[in-house]
């Protein structure tokens, strides 16, 4: 199989004005198939793969050998073929350094972020390159409409007819049996039939030559080099550097088509395979192939597939596939006696069929219409412009897609109110304080990268709310903790912004921004003066925002509030708060203590009468997170004493203090003796508890809109 591909590689690059090349082309290919499994079979981690000349990559070069042939001003009978195989060389061994220094940098998946409608755009173009240069095999020399004529020709016409019925019976066979075998088995009982044919008709060489069923083969053979030394004095080099502009666009899609195909051959075969060994396997073989003047290439899935169906997953098959092409090298004149120029067409016109089907009939019913476009936009221009054109175009296309669907993505991950999402320093009294004036604070937390489209709705949707809110002083906080940057548009958008906040009378605040101030700043947008402020992080942000809406807390240490007081506000009863007081135990702790320890038994409810502190959530092996900081008026650890289970978290004084603990036996003895209090408390902490968690699941609806 290795070997027929490659004839057909060959017939491939050979199109055209090229075809007098075809049989020293076809030499050099046949070496470059033998070099690369016998290179890639011992460093490789996939036994019994096949690594060989792939169409892709020869549909690829094709623009090398193009621009090459183009630019050749020297005698073409002397220097041609060298410049060709000089500039084919270069372009492997680029690949090959490619694909090893992406393997040794452990890159392997770099290039997986190519959109997948530019690859299926560029495996349907090859699948039409492939197509048409098989009829140029067949008809030989360009093809074109005016050649039409042709087919009315017997000989022509024959010999497509042979062609196209050969793809027919093989694709036939290929979907009743998978395995592989149907194409090697088909060629050889095509050589077959025609070598009987020929034998019972009496046709010679020569005269199957003259019709073009055979190839021309000189008498001496393919040796290789495949011209003298001298040869090279005749080289363009001003031809080989205009087809190396196309180079990097040739490494591209090798590397691209190698990855693509060890994926497969890791997904059907169901092993793990280490991709960045495999590119500096491939990466080495490409070298050696090149040297010689050969094609890329990398593991043939279908040949791949074929040796471990065929339980062959060994190296010695790679070797073997390589010593079979090296044997066809060295008797390539009775291999082109026998093989028909037709069949090498009709092997380039089969997977070219087959790669149409995959890549532009099938995607129909699985691509939107917008991302089957872009494969038919690379398809067209490819046609009229040349696959460098028509590649670069359909990448422009996905760029200019992903930049519309992306100006769709909300780059706000959600927007709550001041009512919800408090700071973690604010005390129990200007909370409830917030729950009717939290509406004039909105948090919205951004995401992602900001550019033009998404900045623009972040802005309008700011002003919009500001808009119906219709109160002032209005703040919005914006927290870029989750922005990854921005674009120059995003910056103009928030000076409008600015704008905006100066005549409609409201504020804004920037939180998080971290390494992205600077940029704002250069940007010309002033974030530090009305109505523009700017803090460290979403707390801070908070932390101020709530000063300016309820007043500055005064500096230094928050007044003591007596413990009788703020049982008599969380009662709303003082007569029954002093009913209770005699059952509290007063307690006194330093900085640093804890009041409560997570993970512990609940037997008591904690009443903050003095200092300050903080409730952290501890993990395993990580850095304890801040929940919430408490001051004087404080209730602790009543959820896990209702709920009788363990502690859930700590509470951790900052300074010296002074609690009031209400035990589990306590409570009971409020309970036996002053059952009217009692009832009272556990009203009382019902509220809390229900005011919590209505706050908690309105923060819940926010985050999961």
């Amino acid at each position: 199989m290795s070997v027929a591909l490659a004839l057909g590689n060959s017939a491939l690059i050979a199109r055209g004005d090229l075809l007098v090349l075809l049989t020293p082309i076809a030499a050099t290919m046949l070496l470059a198939t033998a070099i690369l499994p016998i290179a890639s079979a011992y460093l490789s981690t996939m036994p019994g793969q096949i690594t060989t000349t792939q169409e892709i990559a020869v549909v690829a070069l094709a623009a090398v050998t193009g621009a090459t042939s183009a630019a050749f001003a020297g005698d073409a009978t002397v220097g041609l073929l060298p410049t060709i195989l000089v500039a084919i060389g270069i372009t492997t061994m680029l690949c090959g350094l490619a694909m090893f220094a992406l393997g040794a940098l452990r890159l392997g998946r770099v290039t997986r972020y190519v959109p997948y409608p530019v690859f299926a755009g560029f495996l349907a173009i090859t699948g039409w390159y492939l197509i048409t240069g098989g009829l140029e095999t067949i008809m030989g020399g360009h093809l074109g409409f005016n050649r039409l004529p042709e087919l009315l020709d017997p000989n022509t016409g024959l010999k497509v007819g042979l062609a196209l019925i050969f793809v027919g019976l093989v694709e036939l066979c290929h979907k009743r049996f998978p395995s592989g075998v149907a194409l090697p088995l088909g060629a050889l009982g095509a050589i077959a039939a025609f070598n009987i044919v020929v034998g019972l008709g009496g046709y010679s060489q020569t005269e199957l030559e003259g019709l073009g069923w055979l190839a021309v083969v000189p008498s001496t053979g393919l040796g290789w080099p495949p011209f003298e030394l001298g040869q090279l004095g005749a080289i363009d080099w001003n031809a080989v550097v205009a087809g190396l502009m196309f180079a990097p666009f040739v490494v591209i899609i090798t590397t691209a088509g190698a990855m693509m195909n060890v994926s497969g051959i890791e997904l059907d075969t169901h092993r793990d395979i280490d991709l960045n060994v495999e590119l500096r396997s491939m990466g080495a073989a490409n070298v050696l192939a090149g040297l010689v003047g050969g094609i890329p290439g990398f593991p043939a899935v279908s040949a791949t597939m074929l040796a471990v169906r065929l339980n062959a997953a060994y190296r010695a098959t790679g070797l073997a596939a390589g010593v079979f092409a090296l044997v066809a090298l060295a008797f390539a004149p009775q291999v082109f006696a026998r093989v028909p120029m037709p069949l090498l067409g009709a092997l380039l016109i089969w997977v070219g069929v087959s790669l149409t089907m995959d890549w532009l009939v099938r995607p129909i019913r699985t691509l939107r219409r917008s991302e089957y476009a872009i494969i038919l936009v690379i398809l067209a221009v490819s046609i009229a412009a040349g696959l460098p054109a028509g590649i670069g175009t359909g990448l422009l296309m996905a760029l200019v897609l992903f930049a519309v669907e992306y100006a769709r993505v909300d780059g706000v991950r959600f927007i709550a109110s001041g009512r919800d999402f408090h700071s973690r320093s604010i005390t129990e009294q200007r909370r409830a304080e917030l729950l009717g004036r939290g509406d004039v604070i909105a948090i919205i937390k951004l995401a992602g990268f900001l550019f033009f489209g998404t900045s623009d709705r972040i802005v309008q949707r700011i002003i919009a709310r500001a808009g119906a809110s219709g109160e002032r002083p209005w703040y919005a906080i914006l927290d870029f903790s989750r922005v990854t940057g921005f674009d120059s548009s995003t910056v103009l958008s928030f000076v409008r912004l600015r704008r905006r906040a100066e005549q409609d009378g409201f504020h804004v605040v920037f939180a998080g921004l971290g390494r992205l101030a600077p940029r704002l700043k250069e940007g010309g947008l002033d974030i530090d003066s009305a109505p523009f402020h700017s803090e460290a992080d979403l707390q801070a942000a908070l932390s101020w925002t709530e000063g300016q809406v309820l007043g500055a807390v005064p500096e230094g240490q928050p007044e003591a509030v007596p413990a009788e007081a703020s049982l008599g506000h969380l009662l709303g009863d003082i007569e029954l708060a002093r009913a209770i007081f005699p059952y509290l135990l007063r307690v006194e702790y330093g900085a640093g203590e804890r009041l409560i320890e997570q993970g512990t038994r609940a037997d008591d409810i904690y009443l903050v009468e003095a200092g300050t502190g903080t409730v952290i959530l501890e993990g395993k092996g990580g850095e304890p997170v801040a929940l919430m900081d408490f001051g004087p008026g404080a209730v602790l650890g009543e959820v896990a004493f209702y709920g009788s289970e363990a502690r859930s978290a700590s509470a951790l004084s900052e300074t010296a203090g002074v609690g009031w603990k209400l035990s589990r036996a306590a409570l009971g003895r409020v309970e036996a003796e002053k059952p009217e209090a009692a009832a009272a408390f556990h009203r009382a902490l019902a509220r809390l508890l229900a005011g919590r968690l209505q706050s908690a699941n309105r923060l819940i609806r926010v985050l999961a809109d």
